[in-house]
């Protein structure tokens, strides 16, 4: 599992998303891109970027052909709060996050890919929280993250 935990929303981080077809990379990319913030969690093909002490949320990116993706109907889900999310795992000394769980990725994409749902477990959903700009994230009731949908990707 994934716990994470809400810190003041002032932490939001502020950027765009995009998937780059030639790299088959989809992307958050935070307006401020400060290197000193290589800590990560990776789970599969995702990973997290977090700010080092506090273990907040930085930037995304999933390598995903879209050969890969289900086409859906997805539509953006209401949201509960806008939140910075912390990622509630151990981190080892090179800055590695540490998981209990192994997970199966799913990309489901909308026909026009303007929104991609990226589910890490397939279960019920309490609240939504956007945690930055374009990216929302999908609960469980222990506050584990179980979704991301990104949307206004921009395609390269």
């Amino acid at each position: 599992m994934i716990p994470i935990q809400f810190v003041l929303d002032t932490y939001i981080s502020k950027g765009k998303s995009l998937y780059v077809k030639e790299d088959y990379y989809i992307k958050f990319v935070p307006e401020v891109n400060n290197t000193s913030y290589n800590w990560r969690l990776s789970i599969d093909t995702l990973s997290f970027l977090v700010e080092p002490e506090t273990k907040i949320f930085i930037a995304l990116d999933a390598y995903c052909p879209t050969t890969y993706w289900l086409i859906e109907d997805l539509k953006i889900p209401l949201i509960n709060q806008r939140v910075a999310i912390r990622f509630n795992v151990d981190f080892d000394s090179n800055g590695i996050g540490i998981r209990t769980k192994d997970f199966r990725l799913q990309y489901i994409a909308c026909p026009d890919k303007s929104i991609v749902l990226i589910r890490l477990l397939k279960t019920k959903i309490s609240q939504y929280v956007q945690f930055a700009d374009s990216l929302i994230a999908g609960l469980d009731y222990e506050n584990n993250l179980v979704e991301i949908f990104i949307y206004n990707i921009d395609i390269k």
